[in-house]
């Protein structure tokens, strides 16, 4: 997910002329809609990235390793709607929705935008756009986005649908608004005034934590936002222009309840008492089953249960196994994952306080590769359940960092002699006595697959590169990982920038790619498939909204049902464009299997939607591991846009939904990984919102966590370590280092 800067042969002259600047890193921003990484910086002999999950770019500046250099500031800009709502009508046409650029525009920025559905649905109401918006240095003209709305027959009352900015890159973020709602009714498409919201009632006027509150009034179309008390993050749920829910937050104080439209504000004439304790969960009912489907099958069989009472259910017996995969697709189907050390009998599931079993017995069929053996003794990983195993048989906490700059350096052309770029403070990956002194047990590296791959590539400017320019990655890559070995650490290796055809992958696209990512796997896997404390990450983070169309989950997992139209690249001079060509995706599905073709048995790491921060539909079309070796990974960024020290923030994307998906993948069986986390690393910073919350999560439920990352840049987020000895980064290093001591 990283991008890399752009060669700037001015400051390069001035840096030999200076001494020479034995290594420079970039700060990185990330990318609108197909990298998290921007370029917005320049190099020397050596260089680096910076994640920054929040879309914002960063200012930059230069790590010094031989003399110093003043660091260059740019100046930001925002990006936002010209208003936070528009009308539509029903007989149809186009709505053009208007982005503004304004404060600065001294350097090329962009940003992403896409629609979601509300009781307005994309293919019926409206068609749905997604894509990126771009502006040249000097231009900050207005953008438009044209949604067609469609002519359908005339219904009563209006139907709404959302269009949202993110991921602002460059020496851009994003402004206020950055969400618009379009409402489709009789009108001319201009922005909607807000109404003045009225609360006349509202019931039960007292109640603990949880308690979900009806309020009667009037106005209530477009509110999106409630206070209770002193809380100021209540939950809302406009029924209609007269009715709305909001649920009591844990914060919440006896006080008047206050909703808010983008406009106006309304509050009750009388106060919400607060109760002690907090809200009885409902009863957890008894699931009743009433056939399955198949009735016998290998390890690796997906049973489809029907039946009743399903809610709930997080867990599943199959004969002697303990530990099946479960997926709730309703209140009346789940399905089974038959699991390794299954035997034929009853299928049982489980949920909080009650079980069912079926009537008739399961046969398991066939046989099964066992996975690596519990007792053995050399450095190595598999996972049991939704734990991973070490090769003493006990299960562990994976707690470590990524170490950036394989995926970008040698592409790039930098010192032929170091393919990772120093961007740890020396030549030749991190100093290993440091990342032990964090009691780190863990090392992530991504990859580039031109770079394996070696032959030839095309950039944007028309150059032909040799993105293995000293001949040396391979041996570099498996260098690291030695290394990381004898200092007791285990890798990931993740492939982290692709692109079709003869292209450069010079950043992130938006998947791996059929023409390259397979081979990729098939000869990473060949090398390190007797290295059982080596992990496969198979793409580092799928998007979907840039020139895509169709089903985006079966497309990233099973390769079926979708198509891209074209997709992002660069140069090394920073010429960023899209390529308008067809191209065709590895599947995370194609990319096992691939692995699995070798006879490798590595535990291989699934990623999600969004770059890798949703997971509504990974369970029900996660791709099959014959072995059932394989796990999700996510990545916890701060929420997209929020600003530091709200409580936006120090949640991760897709919260409060997103841990409820996670807890389900960890109740099918499956161990989740997150092999990325960031937050603010400025100097001066005390604290990090983000990981504190996530670190404390993440141990309460098993869950491994990665930081981003182990390089020695001078950019404000997302950097863990200050010099080449490890010194912890003020904020978030400082609070990730004393996480990983205190285990």
């Amino acid at each position: 997910m990283r991008w890399t800067p752009p060669l700037t042969l001015q400051w390069m002259l001035g840096a030999l002329l200076a001494g020479g600047v034995t290594a420079m890193p970039a700060a990185q921003a990330q990318a609108a809609d197909y990298t998290d990484e921007s370029p917005s910086s320049v190099r020397t002999d050596d260089s680096g990235e910076q994640h920054l999950a929040d879309a914002r770019a960063t200012a930059v500046s230069g790590l010094n390793l031989g003399k110093s250099k003043p660091a260059r500031l740019e100046t930001k800009g925002t990006i936002s709607f010209s208003a936070s709502d528009y009308a539509a009508s029903q007989s149809g046409g186009t709505l053009r929705v208007r982005v503004n650029r304004s404060s600065d525009s001294t350097s090329k920025v962009s940003v992403n935008y896409l629609t979601t559905d509300g009781s307005a649905r994309s293919g019926i109401d409206y068609t749905s756009r997604s894509g990126g918006l771009y502006w040249r240095r000097g231009d900050s003209t207005e953008r438009t986005i044209e949604i067609p709305i469609h002519a359908v027959t005339p219904y009563t009352g209006n139907r709404t649908f959302t269009v949202r900015l993110t991921r602002a890159q460059g020496t851009a973020e994003l402004g206020s608004p950055s969400l618009a709602t379009v409402t489709i009714r009789n009108g001319s498409g201009e922005p909607v005034a807000h109404p003045q919201p009225y609360i006349d009632s509202f019931s039960p006027a007292s109640g603990p934590i949880g308690s979900v509150v009806t309020l009667l009034g009037s106005g209530f179309t477009g509110v999106h936002n409630a206070w209770v008390g002193t809380s100021r993050n209540a939950a809302v749920s406009v029924l209609s222009d007269s009715s709305l829910q909001v649920t009591i937050p844990a914060d919440a104080s006896t006080g008047a309840i206050g909703i808010f439209n983008a406009a106006h504000v309304s509050f009750s004439a009388t106060p919400f008492t607060v109760t002690s304790g907090s809200a009885d969960p409902p009863a957890d009912p008894q699931p009743y089953i009433s056939n399955f489907s198949p009735t016998s099958g290998p390890i690796g069989t997906v049973v489809t249960i029907n039946g009743s009472g399903f809610t709930g259910v997080n867990a599943a017996w199959v004969g002697a196994a303990h530990n099946a995969g479960v997926a709730v697709l309703g209140d009346s189907q789940v399905k089974v994952t038959v699991p390794a050390g299954a035997t034929s009998g009853a299928i049982g599931i489980f949920n909080p306080s009650n079980v069912a079993f079926t009537a008739s017995s399961f046969t398991v069929s066939g046989t099964q590769p066992p996975p690596p053996p519990p007792n053995d003794s050399r450095l190595s990983l598999r996972t049991q359940g939704n734990r991973f195993i070490d090769g003493n048989g006990n299960a562990i906490q994976l707690r470590g960092v990524n170490y950036s700059g394989f995926e970008f350096a040698a592409v790039q052309g930098w010192s032929g002699n170091d393919p990772s770029g120093g961007q740890a403070g020396q030549p030749g990956g991190p100093n290993w006595a440091a990342l032990q002194a964090w009691k780190v047990n863990i090392l992530r590296i991504p990859l580039n697959e031109a770079s394996w791959l070696g032959g030839s590539c095309v950039d944007t400017s028309g150059n032909v590169i040799n993105p293995d320019p000293a001949g040396n990655y391979r041996s570099a890559v498996q260098t690291q990982v030695e290394q990381a070995n004898a200092a007791g650490l285990y890798v990931i290796l993740d492939l982290h920038w692709t692109a079709p055809g003869n292209a450069c992958p010079m950043l992130q696209t938006q998947m791996a790619n059929a023409d390259h990512s397979l081979a990729f796997w098939t000869s990473v896997a060949s090398q390190f498939k007797n290295n059982p404390s080596v992990m496969f990450e198979l793409f580092n983070e799928p998007f979907f909204n840039f020139e895509f169309s169709g089903d985006a989950w079966s497309y990233m997992m099973k390769g079926t049902q979708g198509s891209f139209s074209g997709f992002p690249a660069t140069s090394r001079s920073g010429n960023w464009t899209t390529i308008k060509q067809p191209w065709a995706v590895a599947s995370y599905q194609g990319m096992l299997d691939a692995v699995r073709a070798t006879g490798a048995t590595n535990v291989v790491l699934i990623g999600s939607m969004m770059y890798a921060q949703e997971f509504s539909g990974w369970l029900s079309h996660r791709p099959t591991d014959p072995l059932n070796q394989m796990a999700a990974v996510w990545h916890p960024y701060p929420t997209f846009g929020a600003t530091w020290g709200s409580a936006a923030y120090a949640q991760p994307n897709y919260a409060p939904g997103v841990y409820n998906e996670v807890l389900s993948i960890l109740a099918a069986g499956i161990p989740v990984i997150a092999t990325e986390t960031g937050d603010r690393n400025t100097a001066g910073t005390v604290g990090a919102p983000l990981v504190e919350n996530i670190t404390r999560w993440a141990d309460l439920h098993g869950i491994s966590l990665l930081g981003w990352t182990w390089n020695v840049w001078e950019t404000p987020d997302h950097v863990l370590i200050k010099d080449v000895n490890g010194t912890p980064t003020d904020g978030y290093g400082k609070v990730f280092h004393d996480w990983l001591l205190a285990h």
